[in-house]
């Protein structure tokens, strides 16, 4: 039973390819990416001629070096962090392109890749030093956008030992407030507080944060993304796509099956071996 469980990666739509069993969608895509370019960068060595030319630099993009607002995430220097980075891409933005889908999926990236360059280079424009982060932390802050995100579309969301995902959110914010806070960076903490609004103004207006109703929604035309009139947490009409429900689900059904993996079917809890039966029930109604 457990050896067919479903891939952590699998969002539940379509994928635009596929490399042997893995599906590809935009999700996995652009945690590939992120992948493919630290040993790029370990390549050309600490002179990094291709990937500088990259990274976020809101003077270079007021220069007219435009890409900077939409490539500052592939340049990725090798590290642990990185690589948590990478999981996390493909976990939480395969559960959310499971909503999506994985056209607009590519287009919610593209939203969260330009909308905080885009404030980063106003605020430069305007005297206030703002981009340091996206510079120094690559990629950090596309897997924290999709963090916000997840939060947003499943407000009860837990992680690692039950910790509900809007303390995860929270802490992790906090953390960098009080470091910018530390270093007197008084740009980079307005163009965090915008950037992390921006980003639940988009959840909002794809239609992936419904339940929490003090977000405004700001309508987006359908052509760049907006939701169409009641996509999201909708039925599909294909039987085997994800509900609204199933994201959590598998994040939960996923921990419990890890667990059974390393320590045994009889180290879970009642709770736990409740939690898997009813799974398995439901997967055989199916």
């Amino acid at each position: 039973m457990f050896s067919n469980r479903p891939s952590r990666f699998t969002s539940g739509q379509e994928p635009w390819f596929k490399i042997g069993g893995l599906d590809v969608g935009s999700s996995v895509l652009v945690a590939g990416v992120i992948a493919i370019s630290m040993f790029i960068t370990a390549a050309e060595g600490p002179a990094r001629p291709l990937t500088s030319r990259l990274v976020f630099d809101g003077e270079g993009v007021l220069d007219g070096e435009v890409w900077r607002l939409i490539s500052w995430w592939i340049p990725n220097r090798p590290s642990i962090w990185r690589v948590l980075t990478i999981v996390y891409v493909a976990i939480i933005g395969s559960q959310l392109e499971g909503a999506l889908g994985r056209a607009r999926m590519a287009l919610y990236f593209g939203y969260l890749t330009f909308v905080p360059a885009l404030i980063a280079t106003v605020l430069t424009a305007v005297g206030l030093s703002a981009g340091g982060y996206l510079a120094v932390n690559e990629s950090s802050w596309l897997s924290l956008s999709l963090l916000f995100t997840f939060v947003a579309y499943l407000p009860g969301a837990q992680f690692f030992f039950g910790i509900p995902g809007w303390v995860l959110a929270l802490v992790i914010a906090v953390i960098d407030l009080l470091q910018f806070t530390q270093n007197r960076l008084e740009g980079a903490i307005l163009w965090y507080l915008l950037s992390a609004g921006a980003v639940l103004l988009l959840a909002k207006a794809f239609g992936l944060a419904e339940s929490i109703t003090w977000i405004p929604k700001v309508p987006l035309p359908s052509k760049i993304g907006g939701d169409p009139a009641g996509r999201i947490g909708k039925p599909s009409r294909r039987p085997s796509a994800p509900t609204l429900d199933d994201p959590l689900e598998e994040i939960e059904i996923n921990a419990i099956l890890d667990h059974v993996s390393e320590k045994g079917l009889h180290s879970l809890s009642r709770a736990q071996k409740r939690k898997l039966k009813a799974h398995g029930n439901k997967r055989r109604r199916r």
